[in-house]
């Protein structure tokens, strides 16, 4: 699953057969980025600034993003990537705090349902740019 842009700009996620790498669907759906856990169970959205996280299947099924994602402080701003674990229990958001704050790596935890913040990371002063990705 990509994110594209069509002629008139929209965005939607495009479905690609790996094999091939024909567009098999599009989705019209809103995501500006977009993140799958390590076994393929569990997708995360950036949409409209906040993050959604749920189950792949039905969302591939529906067409439709989780209702469901982290609660982030006020202040903060989804400005990077974000990545889950192997399993999708672990979700880093690249965050900034206010327009002109300091970048951080804010990692949440799923707790059954719901997500609870774990982690701040500060990238070091003379990070620019990147990508987040879980290593195992």
């Amino acid at each position: 699953m990509i994110v594209q842009r069509d002629h008139l700009d929209r965005i939607f996620l495009a479905l690609v057969e790996v094999a091939t790498g024909q567009v098999t669907d599009r989705l019209a759906l809103r995501a500006l980025d977009i993140a799958a856990s390590t076994d393929a169970g569990t997708l995360a959205l950036v949409t409209d600034g906040r993050i959604v996280v749920g189950p792949t299947a039905p969302f591939l099924a529906l067409g439709r993003a989780p209702g469901t994602g982290p609660v982030f402080p006020p202040g903060d701003l989804v400005r990077g990537g974000i990545a889950l674990d192997e399993d999708g229990g672990l979700l880093a958001v690249a965050v900034e705090a206010g327009d002109s704050g300091p970048s951080q790596i804010a990692v949440y935890v799923r707790d059954g349902a719901t997500w609870r913040a774990d982690t701040r990371i500060t990238p070091p002063v003379s990070a620019t740019g990147g990508w987040l990705a879980w290593l195992h």
